[in-house]
Protein backbone atom coordinates (compact mmCIF):
# COMPACT_ATOMS: atom_id res chain seq x y z
CA UNK A 1 0.00 0.00 0.00
CA UNK A 2 1.28 3.46 -1.25
CA UNK A 3 0.73 6.49 1.15
CA UNK A 4 1.34 10.14 0.47
CA UNK A 5 2.18 12.67 2.95
CA UNK A 6 0.18 15.74 2.80
CA UNK A 7 2.12 18.85 3.78
CA UNK A 8 1.06 22.33 4.25
CA UNK A 9 1.91 25.36 4.57
CA UNK A 10 0.42 26.84 8.35
CA UNK A 11 -0.50 30.32 6.65
CA UNK A 12 -3.21 28.76 5.10
CA UNK A 13 -5.50 28.30 8.28
CA UNK A 14 -5.93 24.47 7.24
CA UNK A 15 -7.20 22.28 10.47
CA UNK A 16 -5.35 18.71 9.61
CA UNK A 17 -8.09 17.05 10.76
CA UNK A 18 -11.04 18.69 8.70
CA UNK A 19 -8.31 17.83 5.58
CA UNK A 20 -7.94 14.41 6.69
CA UNK A 21 -12.05 14.49 6.80
CA UNK A 22 -12.71 15.99 3.79
CA UNK A 23 -10.44 13.44 1.87
CA UNK A 24 -12.31 10.13 4.18
CA UNK A 25 -15.55 11.94 2.93
CA UNK A 26 -14.89 13.76 -0.60
CA UNK A 27 -16.21 11.31 -3.80
CA UNK A 28 -13.59 11.78 -5.75
CA UNK A 29 -10.30 11.09 -2.87
CA UNK A 30 -12.32 8.65 -1.76
CA UNK A 31 -12.17 6.37 -4.35
CA UNK A 32 -8.24 6.09 -4.31
CA UNK A 33 -8.41 5.10 -0.64
CA UNK A 34 -7.13 2.20 1.45
CA UNK A 35 -8.13 3.24 4.66
CA UNK A 36 -8.79 6.40 6.36
CA UNK A 37 -6.27 9.64 6.16
CA UNK A 38 -4.61 10.10 9.53
CA UNK A 39 -2.92 13.15 11.04
CA UNK A 40 0.56 13.01 12.40
CA UNK A 41 3.12 15.29 13.77
CA UNK A 42 6.39 15.83 12.79
CA UNK A 43 9.74 17.59 14.08
CA UNK A 44 11.43 19.26 10.90
CA UNK A 45 11.86 17.62 8.03
CA UNK A 46 13.66 18.91 4.32
CA UNK A 47 10.17 19.95 3.85
CA UNK A 48 9.91 21.83 6.80
CA UNK A 49 11.93 23.70 9.21
CA UNK A 50 9.51 23.71 12.72
CA UNK A 51 6.95 21.09 14.47
CA UNK A 52 4.08 20.56 11.91
CA UNK A 53 1.03 18.32 11.59
CA UNK A 54 0.54 16.32 8.27
CA UNK A 55 -1.88 13.86 6.63
CA UNK A 56 -1.20 10.59 5.98
CA UNK A 57 -3.40 9.18 3.35
CA UNK A 58 -3.16 5.47 2.39
CA UNK A 59 -3.72 4.79 -1.21
CA UNK A 60 -4.79 1.80 -2.97
CA UNK A 61 -3.96 2.51 -6.53
CA UNK A 62 -1.17 4.06 -7.52
CA UNK A 63 -2.44 7.85 -8.05
CA UNK A 64 -0.62 9.99 -10.96
CA UNK A 65 0.85 13.57 -9.41
CA UNK A 66 -1.37 15.37 -11.20
CA UNK A 67 -4.63 14.31 -9.69
CA UNK A 68 -2.62 14.06 -6.44
CA UNK A 69 -1.96 18.21 -6.27
CA UNK A 70 -6.20 18.85 -8.20
CA UNK A 71 -7.58 16.77 -5.35
CA UNK A 72 -5.21 18.64 -2.88
CA UNK A 73 -5.71 22.14 -3.62
CA UNK A 74 -9.61 21.86 -4.28
CA UNK A 75 -9.72 20.67 -0.78
CA UNK A 76 -7.28 22.79 0.78
CA UNK A 77 -9.42 25.62 -0.28
CA UNK A 78 -12.79 24.01 0.72
CA UNK A 79 -11.58 24.04 4.39
CA UNK A 80 -9.22 26.99 4.77
CA UNK A 81 -9.84 29.57 7.08
CA UNK A 82 -7.48 32.53 6.18
CA UNK A 83 -8.92 33.41 2.97
CA UNK A 84 -7.47 36.75 1.82
CA UNK A 85 -7.67 36.13 -2.04
CA UNK A 86 -4.11 34.40 -1.93
CA UNK A 87 -3.64 31.16 -4.73
CA UNK A 88 -2.74 27.88 -3.20
CA UNK A 89 -0.03 25.79 -5.48
CA UNK A 90 0.86 22.01 -4.46
CA UNK A 91 4.00 20.19 -5.70
CA UNK A 92 4.62 16.68 -5.23
CA UNK A 93 8.21 15.65 -4.56
CA UNK A 94 9.64 11.90 -3.06
CA UNK A 95 10.62 12.00 0.24
CA UNK A 96 14.20 10.09 1.35
CA UNK A 97 12.05 7.29 2.65
CA UNK A 98 10.49 7.14 -0.74
CA UNK A 99 6.84 8.28 0.26
CA UNK A 100 5.77 10.75 -2.49
CA UNK A 101 4.69 14.31 -0.26
CA UNK A 102 2.37 16.56 -1.26
CA UNK A 103 3.57 20.22 -0.57
CA UNK A 104 0.70 22.88 -0.33
CA UNK A 105 1.49 26.90 -0.18
CA UNK A 106 0.11 29.95 -0.69
CA UNK A 107 1.76 31.68 -3.98
CA UNK A 108 1.55 31.35 -7.42
CA UNK A 109 -1.08 28.57 -9.11
CA UNK A 110 0.15 25.43 -10.10
CA UNK A 111 0.45 25.99 -13.63
CA UNK A 112 3.49 28.84 -13.28
CA UNK A 113 5.53 26.92 -11.31
CA UNK A 114 8.69 25.44 -13.04
CA UNK A 115 9.53 21.53 -12.48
Amino acid sequence: MEQVLLVFDPALGVDAAVLAAEWAGDPEAKQYLAGEPVVRRDRATAFHAGLMELVVIPLAVNVASTVLIDISIRLVKKVRKASGGAEVRAAVEQAPSGEKVVLVTEGQSADQIDS
